[in-house]
């Protein structure tokens, strides 16, 4: 509740919407906005079918299709993790009165704000600043305490404590507009990877190195680790070193 979300997933209900893409609603988000360009056409089941095949099997003898979509719903989380612009939702969050604001529920860091969207969530204002916490307790030790405005200056984050951020003036009522980052919704066999087609390699690299790790032989454990040093290969980073949490 308090969120209008710009963004969604394939298979809903749409019409044509201001922004080039499609617009839809439903009870508790509003105003939600699939934008083009986006690539979400892949299947979990052929997915899981590739990932089968390429272990070697496809018969399902070692690990069920459940199994695999458990494997796949852990690889996109570590996607998401490692690559926090993997998965992004522009939404308008109604603001509570004062200086700290929470992301929405399904978000584990902020992007960026990007404006003022007024009492009723639709009535551009202005554009929003966004500035590191620190610097401005430095500068303003009593800013925590200024009058509540109707409408936000600056965005302060430290991204330590993800899922808060500071708003200045403190806010009343009314609508920020957000760029954040998201865990998509588990997905089941019948379900779209949630990703763009680019992370669908490093995906299968990971439920790969998920499934062998679930195996106790030694073997599995050295497979697992060789899958798991592709998923990040395949990502641009290196597995056990600080690029891992680069952002």
């Amino acid at each position: 509740a308090g969120v209008q979300l710009i963004h969604t997933r394939l298979g809903e209900s749409l019409m044509p919407c201001e922004h080039g893409g499609k617009l839809t609603s439903n009870s508790s988000l509003n105003f939600i906005c699939m934008g083009r360009g986006l690539h979400m056409t892949i299947t979990i089941t052929s997915m899981v079918t590739r990932a089968a095949v390429e272990v070697e099997d496809s018969a399902y003898g070692r690990w069920t299709q459940l199994n695999w979509v458990d494997y796949f719903n852990s690889a996109i989380k570590e996607i998401c993790r490692l690559k926090f612009d993997a998965y992004t939702k522009r939404a308008n969050v109604v603001l509570a009165s004062g200086v700290i604001q929470a992301l929405p529920s399904d978000g584990h860091r902020l992007i960026r704000p990007t404006r003022n969207m007024g009492a009723d969530g639709v009535t551009v204002g202005n554009a929003v600043r966004f500035v590191e916490l620190d610097p401005q307790n430095s500068f303003s030790e009593t800013w925590y305490s200024q009058t509540n405005g109707t409408s936000v200056d600056d965005v302060f984050y430290d991204s330590r404590h993800p899922l808060e951020f500071f708003v200045s003036p403190p806010a009343s009522t009314y609508y920020l507009e957000i760029i954040y980052a998201a865990i998509p919704a588990v997905v089941v066999i019948g379900s779209n990877f949630p990703l763009i087609d680019i992370y669908e390699t490093p995906a299968i690299y990971f439920a790969k190195g998920f499934a062998h790790q679930a195996n106790r032989a030694d073997v599995d454990f050295n497979r697992a680790n060789a899958f798991m040093e592709l998923a990040f290969s395949s990502l641009g980073l290196q597995k056990g070193s600080e690029k891992e949490t680069e952002r």
